[in-house]
């Protein structure tokens, strides 16, 4: 799959909303590789030039706060929300050090879960059987090294966008059903 530059979206994202595009210098353990330096621990070294989430956007929609960060391999897409889901991960071991889920998951599900516990809560079942959870990844075309991150208050997906409507489909309301609320957030 193509992927196009995670700047060129992020700008076509912010000129669609008529948003600014802020500089940032963000460190995100779930996908940089940086690392701090130990006499000042304050302090992040970039290992790779684009390492750390540069630039970002974000806005108010729906009730729902959304940042849109991008380095040089990733959109980071957060949509903050109160979800009645147990914390997970799909497709990456969250920074927390989840455990990677054993049981068996839906048919269509070709993605390791990782969770607090190696057992699935039926919660994280729930999710997991939604058709709206399915129709995201499946939209999405979700690719080896791209993730999604569930908390109890937000969602945060990592994806290498192929188009900019591809990254719309996360803060659009297409994973309305996978967090129990009627409200979804909508950029445009």
């Amino acid at each position: 799959m193509q992927h196009l530059s995670t700047q060129t979206v992020l700008h076509q994202l912010a000129h669609q909303a008529g948003l600014e595009v802020r500089q940032i210098k963000h460190f995100d353990p779930n996908v940089c590789t940086s690392h701090t330096n130990p006499e000042r621990p304050w302090e992040v070294v970039e290992e790779h030039t684009g390492d750390l989430f540069s630039q970002s956007i974000s806005f108010d929609c729906g009730g729902h706060k959304i940042n849109v960060r991008c380095n040089r391999e990733y959109l980071s897409i957060e949509v903050q929300s109160e979800l009645d889901v147990d914390v997970c991960s799909i497709n990456r071991r969250d920074r927390l050090g989840w455990k990677l889920v054993k049981p068996t998951l839906p048919e269509w599900f070709p993605f390791p879960l990782f969770s607090q516990t190696a057992a699935l809560t039926s919660r994280q079942r729930l999710m997991l059987h939604s058709p709206e959870l399915s129709q995201l990844i499946t939209m999405l075309g979700f690719e080896h090294h791209e993730s999604l991150h569930f908390y109890r208050n937000g969602l945060v997906a990592y994806i290498r966008p192929s188009s900019v409507e591809s990254t719309l489909a996360i803060v659009d309301g297409r994973f309305r059903g996978t967090h129990g609320q009627s409200d979804r957030p909508r950029l445009l």
